[in-house]
């Protein structure tokens, strides 16, 4: 059975189903009001419509700082040099997307502000592995980004992933994780993760709906003055690598996230937040 089947199947059976996924978006946009008495809850993406209730994510500004902190190590001689590179060179890092979607995009985009804020004359690569779902395409695409003798690569790729984690370990070069704290694939080398609150999300949705309030129309956005998205503590790598970590580089990240919470700096989303509104 396709995903359509499979949609089409959880919305004849069940009060509420839960989606997340670029595909699964589409279905629920173009199928929503051929099930009006099914409840959906939609994780990543807008889409207004009486029966969907939908939670979404400011993670550019998580990306921001992770972008920021690995300028700051580097300031701080924290990241190594690339092979072809003396440790005083410019900063030169990789971007490792499993597909071209708009959420990441919008990631990259506060990734790079992050990093430039810090160190304007840095240079990031973006790659595309083409798949969130096949490790090998994932080590493939990061070993060319390796290549080229980036300081650290920030990896987005789902599944995907863990081929561009691999390839990563093997060269010894620093990592950014995403979604979720991925210190646990490469404990001396993962810098920091960036974290949003999927499963805060989904609880959020299944407790609306059980009291009876769920709130259709609704686009919830996470971000970090809710605590929806953030970065792990680099504290964490620090700790595993055992470095100790200048307590310049913590006043600089508490600086930019008070800036990023207030309004001070504001950074724009490629991000659907409403990918349409369903009849």
């Amino acid at each position: 059975m396709n995903q359509e089947g499979i949609f089409r199947a959880a919305a004849r059976q069940a009060d509420l189903v839960l989606l997340s996924g670029a595909r699964l978006h589409e279905i629920l946009r173009n199928n929503a009001a051929n099930f009006r008495q099914t409840k959906f809850g939609c994780i990543d993406t807008g889409i207004r419509a009486a029966n969907i209730m939908c939670v979404t994510f400011a993670d550019e500004q998580a990306a921001f700082l992770a972008g920021a902190l690995l300028s700051q190590l580097h300031r701080h001689g924290l990241l190594p040099a690339p092979r072809t590179r003396a440790a005083g060179d410019e900063l030169t890092l990789g971007w490792l997307a499993g597909e071209d979607d708009p959420q990441l995009k919008s990631m990259l985009n506060g990734f790079v502000e992050g990093v430039r804020l810090e160190s304007p004359g840095a240079r990031v690569i973006n790659g595309v592995a083409g798949s969130y779902s096949s490790p090998e395409k994932g080590r493939a695409k990061a070993e060319e980004l390796l290549g080229l003798d980036i300081n650290a690569l920030a990896v987005l790729a789902g599944r995907a992933g863990l081929g561009a984690v691999e390839a990563a370990i093997a060269q010894g070069r620093p990592l950014v994780g995403v979604d979720k704290d991925q210190q646990f694939l490469a404990p001396k080398l993962m810098l920091t993760s960036i974290v949003k609150r999927a499963d805060r999300a989904v609880f959020e949705i299944v407790k609306a709906t059980a009291r009876g309030a769920f709130a259709g129309n609704e686009i919830i956005t996470y971000d970090l003055a809710n605590g929806g998205v953030d970065i792990v503590s680099p504290q964490v790598w620090a700790r595993h690598a055992g470095v100790r970590l200048p307590a310049a580089i913590e006043r600089r990240l508490a600086e930019l996230r008070l800036e990023l919470t207030r309004g001070g700096i504001r950074l724009p989303s490629l991000r659907d937040r409403t990918l349409c509104n369903c009849r």
